[in-house]
């Protein structure tokens, strides 16, 4: 071999090594990006869902505030006194999570403040209450105080998320980025790897021996350089794949939706496995197949906890050998697959489960890179449970705070906001369609009687039961609230008064058939007084209506209650 041609291929051979070198370095660099992109995601996303703790804490101090003054009953000032303890060490919390953010940490300062002020003036409110009666502490909660902290609490809040938001987009862009790069400067490098290599093969030609050589030497780095295509590439998609994911589920409005986006992701990240979502119950006593994907998950559609390692232990359960003596007992026997369990964690709690059924190896390998495809696979599978898991948290905390927000803590009916809100709403549209809406106002008669007689436990008992009843007798569109005290407002849109009024009857004589029973003793017979108001006819507003209904409701007990009156307001 001459000295040129001998050159010229150690020329080639090196610079195909250097290239290659390079796609390794590229890659490993931005494998770290990406990483700490999705480190950086799931830092915001941990924020995120402190804040909406946060603000659901200081919920809870003003409903717990509100209903102790309402009621006076001490019961209400239990959720206070453990919210406002947490309330404190979510700031600190947000405080440490924030830390790097300057703007935040201000914003952070001012909403202490405030919610230090907040509970000032709801203690403030708490002994008033105890000291001069449930209308002083009315009078004090009128003057507003209270609700412009709250109102500034919220604003802090949602100026602390929507920045959060902002730098969660901002991080998920720059992953996709990151992404297209690696795959324009893989593309670029890897041609220009084949164009020497396919120069310092054109060379090895002029020689038949150092031909065979050199055909053996390329077929071999051909060979490692599509392994490591293929594995960058599947690397790219995946990671892709998961940023696509991540956005998907912060969009989700329903744990429905969730699961089928899961499904669908899964099914493209794992196209030679399948597998299924398992989530637990409410009762926690069974796990149930929400979602699969694949030819069959493996695994029985729905089971007790206990059957399953990888909720017992708390940590990804994975079983490799056909005879093997810890496998779950909710996965069907197999014996040519493995499989994997990875539990499903929110805040220490288990949600559910991941459930993976491998199948057989497609394509000979080697020891090591089986070893390695499995490592791979155990991580990305890991990294999915991890983002599913949050997901559901912050999906449950969020339906959690939607119904606290809405529905009154101790009948489950609206709550007087939302009925003010909706009865709003719902005239706006009857004064575009021309349409009538009627307005009941329900009074239990001898209310404190029951109190008095039986506890306040039983009244309890008695507005629980009333508040099934009122729903139970309600249409589809209709809503029922509770008003405050032992007070119910039916708002019943598209209801002529002639209809509104025969429903108040029914109700009026429906309700004498309930038997209310408390610690095994029957509450006795239930009468009820009603007012019956309706649009236009009594009222163009809310306050009208339901300054109308009220009135029509004290006439009925002015009458001697057990009865319903029609509103008399002039047109």
């Amino acid at each position: 071999m001459s000295w040129h041609l001998e050159r010229k291929l150690r020329v080639g051979l090196f610079s195909a090594i250097g290239v290659f070198l390079v796609i390794g370095l590229l890659s490993y660099y931005n494998v770290r990006r990406l990483t700490e992109n999705s480190r950086l995601v799931t830092h915001t996303q941990k924020v995120l869902a402190e804040l909406e703790a946060t603000l659901a804490a200081v919920t809870d101090v003003e409903s717990g505030t509100r209903g102790y003054v309402i009621t006076g009953d001490r019961r209400f000032l239990d959720p206070v006194r453990v919210a406002v303890p947490r309330v404190r060490g979510q700031l600190q919390v947000v405080r440490g999570l924030t830390s790097d953010n300057a703007r935040q940490q201000g914003r952070l300062v001012q909403l202490a403040s405030k919610v230090e002020e907040k509970i000032r003036f709801n203690e403030q409110v708490i002994a008033v209450r105890q000291n001069e009666g449930g209308q002083a502490a009315t009078r004090l909660i009128e003057t507003g105080k209270g609700k412009l902290a709250m109102d500034e609490i919220r604003r802090l809040v949602g100026e602390m998320v929507g920045e959060e938001n902002t730098l969660l987009i901002q991080r998920t862009e720059e992953s996709e980025r990151a992404a297209i790069r690696t795959s324009v400067a893989v593309a670029a490098l890897l041609l220009l790897a084949m164009i020497l290599l396919a120069g310092a093969y054109h060379v090895t030609q002029r020689d038949l021996a150092y031909r065979r050589q050199a055909e053996e030497g390329a077929q071999e780095a051909q060979a490692k350089l599509q392994q490591s295509i293929s594995q960058l590439e599947k690397r790219t998609a995946e990671i892709t794949l998961l940023s696509q994911l991540a956005q998907l589920l912060q969009v989700c409005q329903t744990e429905e939706e969730a699961y089928r986006v899961v499904a669908g992701s899964a099914q493209k990240l794992f196209p030679t496995e399948s597998g299924a979502l398992c989530v637990l119950r409410d009762s926690r006593q069974l796990a149930e197949v929400v979602a699969s994907w694949g030819d069959d998950p493996g695994t029985a559609s729905m089971f007790p906890p206990e059957d399953c390692w990888a909720l017992r232990s708390g940590r990804s359960h994975c079983v490799e050998e056909t005879g093997s003596a810890v496998r779950c007992p909710h996965v069907r026997p197999a014996p040519a697959l493995c499989y994997l369990c990875i539990p499903l964690m929110a805040q220490g709690k288990a949600l559910g489960i991941l459930h993976f059924q491998g199948a057989p190896q497609q394509e000979p390998a080697t020891e090591a890179m089986q070893e390695r495809l499995k490592a791979a696979k155990k991580e990305l599978a890991s990294t999915l449970a991890e983002h599913v898991s949050l997901a559901l948290a912050n999906l449950r905390l969020r339906e959690t705070l939607r119904t606290q927000s809405i529905r009154d803590p101790l009948t489950g009916a609206f709550n007087r906001r939302y009925m003010v809100e909706s009865l709003e709403r719902e005239l706006h549209r009857a004064s575009r369609s021309e349409r009538p809406l009627g307005a009941i106002m329900v009074d239990i008669d001898h209310f404190k009687k029951y109190n008095d007689t039986y506890g306040h436990e039983a009244g309890d008992a008695l507005l629980k039961e009333l508040a099934k009843f009122l729903q139970a007798q309600v249409r589809g569109g209709d809503i029922a609230c509770r008003y405050g005290g032992e007070e119910f407002v039916l708002i019943l849109p598209e209801a002529s008064p002639e209809v509104t009024l025969r429903r108040a009857e029914q109700m009026r004589e429906g309700v004498k058939r309930l038997n209310v029973v408390h610690h095994g003793q029957p509450l006795g017979r239930i009468t009820l007084s009603l007012g019956v108001a309706g649009y236009p006819g009594d009222g163009q507003t809310p306050d009208e209506l339901l300054r109308a209904a009220d009135a029509a409701l004290y006439q009925a007990k002015e009458r001697g209650r057990d009865r319903v009156v029609v509103s008399q307001a002039p047109a």
